[in-house]
């Protein structure tokens, strides 16, 4: 096996050895059997042979290979796969948004656009008769923020192949980052922001907010006609099916009890600790009608990137690997067709 050989097996070792099996792609054909072996010294030494120092023997491949920007890109890439991955499991906020890329840091427009228009018969000759004059309303502003948190790998986690503790630390991560967004996704909604044309996102004039009662079959049907008879910009009937419950904790064996009594198996139930439990909420497909949208970079998978990291002042001599991870995410209000508000009595 040629050195090439070796690192491609090597890599493709650490992603099964980090929980990364994926069904679609072939791994090497050594892969596994180096899945067995020190994954991290092997392919930290791999790399230090490649871009040798002074001196010889193992210690200084792995010195040399600690520094190589080749070891550092693959544990940034290995890091950042499992980090998307865990965030699957603990985004359940994101099926009620949509998403969205911006270029840069900065503050973006959010404008509310007519963006359902009515379709005109054509005449005979061919002309459509009216045009779409497409109308923004300035005012509403929102932008990517950038988190982070820098990890640093001693040579001694290297040296003992400790990828479950590497791969724990980063679930750890993964964790936080979508609490993070979560809690920014539901906080926005429960202060019923303003949108871009000045008005709440919420408001009995919108027909978008319910009666004060408690949840049950009721409120729930007012819920569904309510998403069926909401007001598009051109003065159609929105006709959105529900797709999303959402409930505080304490309503959520109730929530999926009274789905599951009226046969409703086409509504998901996403709980948020971040929302009072006088509230609850009926969302429609965020692909059909989006209300909130998440913000990421664009080019970033979906807000997530790791690389190396800039030591501090003082730490540039540390023995091991620092790696920046960095979760940037942001959310904006832009529509208020396609959720409702419920309230229960205090």
């Amino acid at each position: 096996m040629n050195h090439q050989d070796q690192i491609e097996a090597l890599t493709d070792a650490l992603r099964i050895r980090a929980g990364l099996r994926n069904p679609g792609v072939i791994a090497h054909p050594a892969a596994e059997r180096f899945a067995e072996q020190n994954v991290l010294l092997n392919l930290a030494e791999a790399f230090g042979e490649m871009n040798p120092r002074k001196g010889s023997g193992p210690t200084a491949a792995l010195a040399a290979g600690l520094t190589s920007s080749d070891f550092i890109t693959v544990l940034s890439d290995t890091a950042r796969a499992v980090l998307i991955s865990k965030l699957a499991a603990f985004g359940e906020h994101r099926l009620i948004c949509a998403e969205r890329e911006l270029p840069n840091f900065h503050n973006h427009d959010f404008p509310l656009v007519d963006s359902d228009p009515l379709l005109d018969e054509i005449s005979e000759n061919g002309e459509i008769p009216n045009d779409v004059f497409v109308t923004a309303v300035e005012g509403l502003q929102a932008r990517v923020r950038p988190f982070g948190k820098n990890l640093f790998l001693r040579r001694q986690l290297i040296r003992n192949d400790d990828i479950g503790l590497f791969s724990g630390l980063l679930g750890n991560i993964a964790a936080s980052a979508a609490r993070l967004e979560a809690k920014l996704v539901f906080n926005l909604i429960e202060s019923n922001p303003l949108m871009g044309d000045q008005m709440v996102m919420f408001h009995e004039d919108h027909g978008n907010i319910g009666a004060v009662a408690p949840l049950a079959l009721g409120s729930l049907s007012e819920g569904f006609a309510a998403l069926r008879n909401m007001l598009l910009p051109s003065g159609e009937k929105a006709n959105l099916e529900a797709r999303y419950i959402v409930v505080s904790p304490g309503f959520e064996l109730y929530a999926r009890g009274l789905l599951r009594d009226y046969d409703l198996k086409s509504v998901g139930v996403v709980v948020a600790p971040w929302i009072t439990s006088t509230n609850w909420y009926l969302v429609a497909d965020p692909k059909l009608a989006p209300t909130v949208s998440l913000l990421y970079l664009k080019g970033s998978k979906r807000g997530v990137t790791v690389g190396k990291a800039r030591p501090k002042p003082g730490q540039e001599n540390r023995d091991g690997v620092t790696l920046g991870v960095r979760f940037d995410t942001g959310v904006v209000a832009v529509g208020r067709v396609g959720i409702f508000q419920g309230r229960i009595p205090s």
